[in-house]
């Protein structure tokens, strides 16, 4: 998972960790013969693709 430190590293705070109060941006991936594929994307709790 790709989340809190990166985004505590660009002054994003209120992200980085799935909870309860906290952002709900998510992008689930899959990897295909070593090249990642975004499935699914969610922004602000809403699934946007």
């Amino acid at each position: 998972m790709v989340s809190k430190n990166p985004a505590q590293a660009v002054g994003l705070d209120d992200r980085g960790i799935i909870e309860q109060g906290r952002r709900a941006d998510l992008v689930r991936v899959r990897v295909d013969d070593h090249v990642p594929v975004v499935r699914t994307v969610w922004r602000q709790g809403c699934r946007v693709a």
